[in-house]
């Protein structure tokens, strides 16, 4: 399916902001114990959660919807771990932001970066 224009799609300039948010990780990792997943699978669920609130709010359908998006990944290994330079590469994920219920949401990441 085709979605219409987002506000998500608009050019880079000097009006487009940028935030973050803090989370207690033992509440994170309560949250992957109960339901499963990784750590990254809930922050990733919850950053879904916050593009659907958003999304709602400026009137934008978001049924069946997913966001796309670039999650940074160390690509060491434990025996790397402590090293200079970089190993980083790039995994894309689509954000299930058309999923209302945070468990179903959480799940959909699961199985789609499993």
């Amino acid at each position: 399916m085709i979605w219409p224009e987002s506000v998500l799609d608009g050019p880079i300039g000097y009006r487009r902001r940028w935030g973050w948010a803090r989370a207690d990780l033992s509440e994170i990792k309560e949250v992957k114990n109960a339901l499963g997943g990784t750590v990254n699978d809930v922050i990733l669920a919850a950053i879904a959660g916050g593009f659907r609130s958003f999304l709602t709010a400026r009137g934008e359908v978001v049924d069946g919807r997913t966001v796309r998006t670039m999650v940074p990944v160390s690509m060491r290994t434990p025996q790397e771990h402590g090293q200079l330079g970089n190993e980083v590469s790039a995994v894309f994920a689509n954000l299930p932001v058309g999923v209302a219920d945070p468990a179903e949401r959480l799940a959909a990441v699961t199985l789609q970066l499993s």
